[in-house]
C-alpha cells in the first residue's frame, strides 16, 4: 500500500509540475504575441526593430530611431509629450531592451533598457576636436552599460516600477566636468497601455566643473496624474528638499520647494494653473548674503488655443506666415495670463529682518484680437488689450529702498499711495488708457 501511495503521489506531483510548466509556456507565448504586435506597430511608426529570442523566457530587442516625425506622432498618440524637434535630436539613437518573462511570482515581465548607439547629431559633433573626448567618453559608457534602466511590470499589467543605475562620471574635455546621480526610482499605474500615474524619486544629482560651477538637487519627488483622456489634462506635483547653484563668487540656495501644476482642456482651449512655494532662497556673494523667506508664486493661463501651441512647437518646420497665423489664433481667443500672487514674507540681510512685499499682474486680450495691429496701428491694438500690475511694499522695506539714489529719483516721478498700511504702486492699461498709481497718463 505504501508503494501505491508513493506512486500516486509521484503521478500527482508530475501532473502538477506539467500543469504549471504548460501554463507558464502558454503565458510567455501570449506575452510574446502582444510584444510582437507592439513591435510591428512601432516598425510602422518610424522605429527600426531587431528582435532575437535568447531562450524560452528571455528576449532581446533593439530599437533604432529612424523617422523622428513618425516617432513623435507615435508618442503623442499615447499621450506622451514629444515634439518632432526633440525627436529629431534622437535620430539614429539605438536602445537595447532585454526582456525577462515571468522572472518571479509577482511580475509578468522585467526589462533592462540601455543605449547602444548615440544619436547621429552627437556622432557628427564628434568631428569637432572640442567635443571628441567627451563623446568618446559617452561611447565608452554605453559599452559598459553605465546608463541602465531596470523596469518591472506586475502580473496584472496594471502597475510598473523601476530604477536607474547610479552614475558617477568625470569628463575631462574641454573642461573637467563631473556628473553624479544617486537613487533615481519610479513607479506608476497603467490603463489600456497608457500611463495614468507616474511617481519619481531622486536622492541626489550634481553637476560640477573645474571652474567652480556647481548645480545640486537633493530629495526630489515628482508625481504625475492624468485627469482625462487628453494630453493636456493632468496634475503634476514637485517637491525638492534643496537646490543649489554656485558660479564663481555667487551661490544660490533654495530650500523646501513645492510646485503644483493643473491643466485641463475644453473645446480646443487649454487652461493651466501653477502654484509654487519655497521656504527660503539665499543669495551669497561678496556682498552681505540676502535671504528671502516664504516665497509664493501663483500663476494661471486661460483660453490658450491648443492647435496654435502645437504649431508653434514645430516652428523650425514651418514658415513665418504659419507662425504669424498661429500667433493670431493663440491671441484671438481672449487669452488671459495672470500672476495672482507673488510674495515674500520676510527679507533678511546682515541680521536685519524686514517685512517683505507682494505683487500681482494680469494681461488679457479681447476675442478676435489680431497681433498684426501692433505693427499697423499700435494705439488701436492697445484698445484690445487689458493689463494691470500692482506691487505692495512693507513700510520698513520701502524705507530701506527709498534711500538708494536710483529709487529716490523714481519716487520723485512716481510716489506710492497708502493702502492697508503698505506702500503701493499700480499700473493699468484699459481701453487704450494708461494709468499709474490711479493717475491717468493719456
Amino acid at each position: 500500500m505504501k508503494k501505491w501511495g508513493i506512486l500516486i503521489s509521484a503521478l500527482l506531483l508530475g501532473a502538477l509540475l506539467y500543469y504549471f510548466a504548460a501554463g507558464r509556456s502558454r503565458m510567455i507565448e501570449e506575452m510574446r504575441t502582444e510584444v510582437n504586435a507592439t513591435l510591428t506597430a512601432m516598425a510602422q511608426q518610424g522605429f527600426g526593430v531587431e528582435q532575437s529570442v535568447v531562450d524560452n523566457s528571455d528576449e532581446r530587442i533593439i530599437l533604432r530611431f529612424d523617422d523622428p516625425e513618425k516617432i513623435a506622432h507615435f508618442f503623442q498618440s499615447r499621450q506622451i509629450a514629444l515634439t518632432p524637434e526633440d525627436a529629431a535630436l534622437l535620430k539614429g539613437f539605438e536602445v537595447a531592451i532585454d526582456l525577462h518573462y515571468l522572472p518571479d511570482s509577482s511580475h509578468a515581465v522585467t526589462a533592462d533598457i540601455y543605449p547602444l548607439r548615440l544619436p547621429q547629431s552627437l556622432l557628427e559633433a564628434k568631428s569637432d576636436p572640442k567635443n571628441r573626448q567627451s563623446i568618446t567618453h559617452l561611447e565608452a559608457m554605453l559599452k559598459r552599460q553605465a546608463i541602465l534602466l531596470h523596469m518591472a511590470l506586475n502580473n496584472a499589467g496594471s502597475h510598473f516600477e523601476g530604477r536607474m543605475r547610479d552614475i558617477n562620471e568625470t569628463f575631462s574635455s574641454p573642461k573637467r566636468v563631473t556628473v553624479t546621480m544617486q537613487g533615481f526610482a519610479f513607479d506608476g499605474d497603467i490603463d489600456q497601455n497608457t500611463p495614468q500615474t507616474i511617481a519619481q524619486r531622486l536622492q541626489r544629482m550634481t553637476l560640477s566643473n573645474s571652474e567652480g560651477v556647481k548645480i545640486e538637487i537633493a530629495g526630489a519627488h515628482t508625481r504625475y496624474r492624468r485627469t482625462a483622456q487628453s494630453l493636456y489634462a493632468y496634475a503634476v506635483d514637485y517637491d525638492i528638499e534643496k537646490m543649489m547653484l554656485q558660479a564663481q563668487q555667487l551661490m544660490v540656495n533654495i530650500e523646501g520647494i513645492r510646485a503644483r501644476s493643473r491643466a485641463q482642456s475644453q473645446n480646443g482651449l487649454l487652461n493651466e494653473e501653477i502654484n509654487t512655494t519655497a521656504k527660503a532662497l539665499s543669495l551669497i556673494s561678496q556682498n552681505p548674503p540676502i535671504t528671502l523667506k516664504d516665497i509664493h508664486l501663483e500663476m494661471r493661463a486661460d483660453n490658450l488655443d491648443i492647435q496654435a501651441l502645437e504649431l508653434l512647437q514645430k516652428r523650425s518646420e514651418v514658415n513665418r506666415e504659419k507662425i504669424d497665423q498661429a500667433l493670431r489664433e493663440l491671441l484671438s481667443k481672449g487669452v488671459l495670463f495672470e500672476i495672482t500672487n507673488f510674495s515674500v514674507s520676510h527679507i533678511i540681510q546682515e541680521q536685519q529682518t524686514l517685512q517683505g512685499f507682494s505683487a500681482k499682474a494680469k494681461f488679457k486680450t479681447d476675442k478676435n484680437f489680431d497681433p498684426a495691429l501692433l505693427q499697423r496701428s499700435p494705439l488701436a491694438a492697445l484698445d484690445k488689450i487689458e493689463a494691470t500690475a500692482e506691487i505692495a511694499l512693507s513700510n520698513d522695506l520701502y524705507a530701506t529702498l527709498a534711500v538708494k539714489p536710483q529709487v529716490m529719483m523714481m519716487l520723485m516721478f512716481l510716489p506710492p499711495f497708502e493702502k492697508n498700511g503698505k506702500k503701493h504702486f499700480s499700473f493699468t492699461l484699459q481701453h487704450g488708457a494708461l494709468s499709474l498709481n490711479g493717475q491717468r497718463i493719456r
